[in-house]
């Protein structure tokens, strides 16, 4: 009798062996359920079982965090990015430990390295307002990099433009202590000889490996941009928005890359944050600085700006940007607005390029645009942008054939609009843009454009129909000196392209 209730109660027991994610589990229940205490007790117990575990070291952060032990959350925080050194709550939450422990370099260094990381992760808004609050732009914020002898001397000999010793030199370097910092400079040296595919094969490999820095990100984008590679122009460009370095040179480099793309508000934003620093004589700085500020219509700083720049350089005088006929900008003309010319002309799309050489064409800043070797790439222009450019520089088209008479009268359509409105500005810049777009398909399909007064006003007219605006055909018929039926006719025509 004794024997059969034992071998009954053997039964009944349920062989539990303890896991780490039992007590994950049971942790992680704890926490939602706002008992600490247990919830802490049950993660040290699965970081027993799994120490490596990312999962677990990130939740019993996440306890020690809420229990006020802030030093605790940043060690298991710390355990973790080394495990998984790119994920983007990890860095955060280092960041934000740093916040509670009143630790300034740590708080700005994981802010800065999270927005390079991730520049427009979920977290972005915390880590903007952490830089905020320690006041980024200040001058103890900031610091100077310093780089290891070795790489002192690869930098020397790229700013001498030694650049095939520089090659050689970083790639025997690499072989024996390689760092991100050597592969940077190494393609730096490949871009300067314009051995543009061995450049992004090094730069490529770091971001295939998750070794990309800012620097990485940047070089990328120049070699886009020399490349007259759009699309991917497009793709890193967005990667240099919203970033914060903390080094003087990184600070620089990026406010130099987008510069050169023709972003000079956020350049100017990044070179601005250099101001009261002991800059010396980096020419490059003063360069842009003066480029940015006279762009984006601060005249005081760019004259100051170059003043500086020739007191080390004085052979630069006589280059200073306003040389260019344009004491005063207008910047919301966007005849004179260098920066949204040149977005337009590195866009991916046709459309918007063709814009950009019908602004460019008008520009008081024309030749500085078009010196640029980078920037309009014959080699690499469609058809339509070689005509069209050609017509912006005055070149006469005989209309000797079909084709020609077509193209020329659809550059009248523009010519047409542009002296209705007189001024292209950020306005009224979306009807021209839907205009090249309609003009296009045109194009495409053989239109012939042949009433180009009734052409503009139809494309005026369904302009301010889709926007809601109301305008009557009688008045944009007037507008443009036809009748309202003939607007009728070419509504119809335009409304059949946005069909297709």
């Amino acid at each position: 009798m004794e024997n059969n209730g034992q071998q009954t109660r053997r039964s009944n027991i349920v062989s539990f062996i303890p896991s780490g994610a039992y007590y994950n589990e049971r942790g992680t229940k704890a926490l939602q359920e706002n008992n600490l205490l247990q919830a802490q007790r049950y993660m040290r117990r699965a970081l027993q079982f799994n120490p490596t575990s990312v999962e677990y070291l990130i939740t019993c952060a996440s306890v020690e965090s809420e229990l006020g032990h802030y030093e605790e959350a940043k060690q298991l925080y710390l355990q973790a990015y080394q495990l998984a050194p790119n994920d983007d709550e990890i860095i955060i939450s280092l960041a934000e430990m740093a916040l509670m422990l009143d630790e300034y370099e740590g708080a700005v260094h994981y802010a800065s390295m999270y927005l390079q990381k991730h520049p427009h992760g979920m977290y972005m808004g915390d880590a903007h307002a952490i830089l905020e609050m320690y006041a980024i732009g200040d001058d103890a914020s900031l610091r100077v990099r310093t780089l290891p002898e070795e790489l002192v001397a690869a930098a020397k000999m790229l700013e001498q433009q030694q650049f095939t010793e520089a090659r050689d030199y970083l790639e025997t370097l690499l072989e024996q202590k390689p760092s991100v910092e050597a592969y940077n400079f190494l393609a730096l040296a490949y871009t300067y000889l314009t051995e543009y595919e061995e450049a992004r094969a090094v730069l490529h490999d770091l971001v295939r490996t998750e070794q990309a820095n800012l620097e990485t990100y940047c070089q990328l984008a120049m070699i886009a941009y020399q490349e007259g590679d759009r699309e991917a122009l497009a793709m890193y460009a967005p990667m240099l928005q919203d970033v914060y370095p903390l080094h003087v040179e990184t600070i620089i480099k990026l406010g130099t890359t987008l510069a050169v793309l023709g972003q000079y508000e956020q350049a100017y934003t990044s070179f601005k944050r250099l101001a009261g620093n002991e800059i010396g004589s980096e020419r490059v700085y003063y360069y842009w600085l003066t480029q940015c500020a006279y762009y984006t219509g601060d005249f005081a700083i760019a004259e100051k700006a170059w003043q500086n720049l020739l007191v080390f350089f004085p052979e630069m005088e006589g280059y200073e940007p306003w040389k260019d006929g344009v004491e005063e900008l207008d910047v919301y003309d966007l005849t004179q607005n260098c920066e949204r010319i040149m977005t337009l002309l590195l866009s991916p799309s046709e459309n918007e390029r063709v814009f950009g050489i019908h602004l460019l064409g008008l520009s008081p800043f024309r030749q500085r645009l078009l010196s640029d070797p980078y920037l309009i790439q014959v080699e690499n222009s469609t058809v339509l942008e070689k005509l069209y450019l050609g017509k912006m520089l005055g070149h006469t088209f005989t209309g000797n054939s079909k084709a020609e008479q077509i193209f020329v009268r659809y550059g009248q359509v523009a010519d047409t609009l542009h002296a209705t409105c007189e001024e292209i500005t950020r306005d009224n810049e979306a009807l021209f843009q839907f205009w090249f777009a309609l003009g296009s398909i045109g194009l495409d399909v053989g239109y012939t454009f042949k009433n180009v007064e009734a052409i503009a006003a139809a494309v005026h007219y369904l302009y301010e129909t889709l926007l809601g605006e109301g305008m009557t055909k009688k008045y944009i018929a007037q507008l443009y000196g036809t009748t309202s039926a003939t607007l009728t006719k070419y509504v119809e025509d335009l409304e059949a392209f946005l069909g297709e």
